[in-house]
């Protein structure tokens, strides 16, 4: 039964990488046109244990993050939005939320502590992952606009300045 976990645990980790090589940049703009993913939409539970939907997100550019609790890519991201929140405050021009993939609720609940995450945080499942990360590697960043649907897309470490270069300014 125990190799059958650590199997587990390495197809799973296998297929949501965390981050990629340093340096590297995967984000763009995505053209309009373009059908994959446009709409928001989909479950994840939120930090309560409440199930929720995407679409009620949808009110207002969204910047998404997928992550795992155990990608450090994921953590330093994670660290570095948190000094900026809490000096700059809440986004004016767009919401943010991350979504930890595949993670146990309490573990969930213990990231979002231990990285002082004062916005939304949520527990999502794989198959919502892989519907807007094709690539299955963490972080993934998503920005959504309202009535423009999915209008960027990155893999990797976001700046605050990337960011807020495609979803608004911050303040």
């Amino acid at each position: 039964m125990g190799a059958m976990k650590i199997l587990f645990a390495l197809v799973f980790f296998g297929l949501t990488a965390c981050g990629v090589h340093m340096g590297e940049s995967t984000g763009h703009l995505l053209n309009p046109s373009s059908k994959l993913g446009q709409r928001l939409e989909g479950p994840f539970v939120d930090l309560s244990g409440h199930p929720a939907q995407l679409e009620n997100l949808a009110d207002k550019t969204l910047v998404l993050i997928f992550a795992q609790d155990t990608c450090s890519v994921c953590s330093r991201e994670a660290d570095e939005l948190s000094v900026f929140y809490s000096s700059a405050g809440e986004p004016k021009n767009f919401r943010l939320r991350h979504l930890l993939v595949g993670a146990v609720l309490e573990d969930a609940k213990d990231w979002a502590q231990a990285h002082k995450v004062s916005w939304g945080v949520g527990v999502a499942d794989r198959e919502i992952f892989l519907n807007y990360c094709p690539s299955h590697k963490v972080p993934c960043l998503l920005i959504f606009k309202s009535g423009e649907g999915l209008v960027y897309r990155k893999i990797g470490f976001a700046s605050i300045e990337e960011i807020t270069k495609v979803a608004g300014e911050w303040p």
